[in-house]
């Protein structure tokens, strides 16, 4: 039995889609993870499994995300759930005026620690562009349009942006693999 900390159902489901293949049981946790400061999801989620390890007592994964938009830098990188409490649509989409390389990353990282152990890490990625103009309220959902769609994430139903992720984040599968492995 593996935990994974999570409030999110989208990673829950994608976590339960992509795991169930290879035979594992999942446990849900929803406790709040203290997260170090830097640049570097991997770290991130590398230093929170290991916390949660401890206090699950157990086989436990954690995920960290990473939006980095190329005409801002890198912003909002690892911070983008921070970036959603203090910026709206609209100011973000006034930080992209003038850009034309609208182009961005989504990095999603998945840390799996056993007690006594180090942590492991797995990454995928998706790719898309910034939108002209948001669609609702959700920060990151309502101005990313992913590669092969064309709104951004809130114009679509949930099903449907549940099998793109389905289709696209293989982090969770990438752990299944080496788990089979060993």
């Amino acid at each position: 039995m593996i935990t994974l900390v999570t409030g999110n159902d989208g990673k829950w489901n994608l976590a339960v889609a992509q795991l169930a293949p290879f035979g594992i049981e999942l446990q849900r946790a929803t406790f709040e993870l203290p997260e170090i400061q830097s640049f570097d999801s991997a770290e991130i989620a590398a230093e929170s499994v290991k916390l949660a390890c401890a206090k699950v007592g157990g086989p436990v994964m954690v995920t960290d995300v990473t939006y980095d938009l190329k005409a801002l830098k890198g912003f909002p990188g690892p911070f983008a759930r921070y970036t959603n409490s203090y910026l709206t649509p609209g100011d973000f989409l006034r930080m992209m005026e003038g850009k034309t390389d609208r182009s961005f990353e989504i990095v999603e990282v998945l840390a799996y620690c056993e007690p006594g152990s180090e942590p492991v890490v797995f990454r995928s990625s998706m790719y898309g562009t910034i939108a002209e103009e948001a669609h609702g309220e959700r920060l990151m959902d309502s101005i990313t349009i992913l590669d092969g769609m064309e709104k951004p994430l809130a114009a679509h139903p949930v099903e449907e942006v549940r099998a793109y992720w389905e289709s696209h984040l293989t982090h969770f599968t990438q752990l299944g693999e080496w788990l089979a492995k060993r």
